[in-house]
């Protein structure tokens, strides 16, 4: 998996560092779990490795709690639920889910028993960013294989603010939205070698009408605001995930650098 935003570093003094308490589950289903990996054709794997935050601030730890049990139960449910249905996974225990993708695997084995692939695989992880005085960032990493052409994989970014524990958004510390979205398209070209003529819609990105449009998940870092594009978010599945970072030089009097440094 590609982790681009991994800093995993804090500038602020030990008395305001948030620590965690790592917590992993690793279950599985099949025939073959037990072998050799070279040797296991019919087996299905859940990997769970989140971060429990021991901050003194109690609203801070549970907003952290509650995001990443959100984001870990959709990553599962909306491998295993219709999208219609995407709703359950919340109401529903990590077992339960686990339970319910076993199933399906078994499922699948006992409808297509000639099928080449019959290994599937869900891994899930929480990285520790970023962290200062004032916030703290955190990534979901998931990565899914259930025997199609290729495996997927999706990171979602949360940065809080330490002293509220309230999930801070882009329009939350844009000042200058045009300015911002000027410069975040100019290093979008700069990254990804794409001339100012160049139309990005007819450079096979995934901009309507070639309009630059930025991406679902940003964090904060020691450096800048990290900009990151999932999978298909902005290009086919070839290019893979696209990752740039805006030095907060860059950014003065655009962004309000009072909430996050």
């Amino acid at each position: 998996m590609l982790f681009s935003c991994k800093e995993n570093k804090s500038t602020n003094s030990d008395s305001t560092l948030v620590a965690f308490k790592p917590h992993n589950k690793s279950m599985n289903s099949g025939k073959d779990c037990g072998l050799p990996d070279s040797m296991v054709m019919e087996c299905a794997v859940l990997d769970v490795a989140w971060l429990e935050p021991l901050s003194s601030n109690n609203n801070l730890n549970s907003a952290i709690s509650d995001t990443l049990d959100y984001f870990i139960k959709g990553m599962i449910g909306e491998c295993i639920f219709p999208e219609e249905n995407h709703f359950r996974y919340g109401s529903l225990s990590l077992d339960s889910l686990a339970k319910i993708y076993f199933n399906q695997h078994q499922e699948f084995i006992n409808e297509f028993p000639e099928a080449v692939s019959k290994v599937w695989s869900i891994d899930i992880n929480v990285d520790s960013i970023y962290q200062n005085t004032k916030t703290i960032s955190l990534a979901v990493n998931g990565y899914t294989y259930l025997g199609g052409a290729h495996p997927n994989s999706f990171t979602s970014y949360h940065s809080f603010e330490k002293s509220t524990g309230r999930i801070i958004s882009l329009a939350d510390i844009i000042i200058k939205y045009k300015e911002f979205l000027k410069i975040a398209e100019k290093e979008f070209r700069k990254n990804q070698e794409i001339t100012e003529e160049q139309d990005l819609e007819e450079a096979g990105y995934f901009f309507d009408e070639g309009k630059y449009a930025l991406p679902s998940q940003f964090c904060i870092t020691g450096d800048g605001l990290n900009l990151f594009y999932n999978n298909y978010e902005a290009a086919a599945y070839a290019v893979g995930q696209i990752s740039y970072t805006i030095p907060y030089e860059m950014l003065q009097d655009i962004i309000d650098l009072s909430k996050i440094r």
